[in-house]
């Protein structure tokens, strides 16, 4: 247990261990989860997390002067019964996605379980995201990952610079970040 850290999560959640995320001498920052809830503390107190989905999708979109709405999860590729940001099959689009828009020899295939999961074959997958994203698709096989990835960067860094100017400490984790609630 880090020093000054407590055992439990807020009053809503039931009493489980947390995790440490980060930690310097004296700032444990810890978050617990429960269900799809994560309480995150720094310095022990209520922070808030902003989380901006689909962020390599919505730059590669950006680069070509195309708007996406905010409420759209881009990771829906037109699959039966989809459940949205519940579904389990987003997680594996997710994955094959991000591969995809990396992978400049075109080899990365998910597992065949992976596409037992999904119903479709490696070819079915492939042509239902490149129909899908028609508008980028040429983009997703040219390797803009790495692209996207510092573009996405540098937004990041532009957001912890202005929240710097307004003395707010952001900790910054995937696409989304953290602040101290006050």
């Amino acid at each position: 247990m880090v020093p000054g850290a407590t055992s439990h999560c807020p009053r809503q959640a039931p009493v489980m261990p947390l995790v440490l995320v980060f930690t310097d001498v004296d700032t444990p920052v810890v978050h617990c989860q429960r269900n799809i809830q994560v309480y995150h503390f720094v310095y022990l107190r209520k922070t808030s997390e902003v989380d901006y989905s689909s962020m390599s999708l919505k730059v590669v979109y950006a680069l070509q002067g195309i708007e996406c709405d905010a409420d759209d999860d881009l990771y829906d590729i037109g699959l039966d019964n989809w459940l949205g940001g519940d579904d389990p099959r987003r997680k594996l689009i997710k994955v094959f996605v991000n591969a995809l828009m990396n992978d400049e020899t075109g080899n990365y295939k998910l597992k065949k379980a992976e596409l037992r999961t999904l119903g479709l074959t490696h070819k079915e997958l492939l042509a239902l995201v490149l129909k899908t994203y028609e508008p980028i698709a040429d983009q997703l096989t040219a390797g803009i990952g790495m692209k996207a990835t510092y573009l996405d960067s540098q937004i990041a860094e532009l957001v912890i610079k202005t929240m710097q100017t307004d003395d707010i400490v952001v900790l910054p984790i995937q696409d989304s970040f953290i602040e101290r609630r006050y």
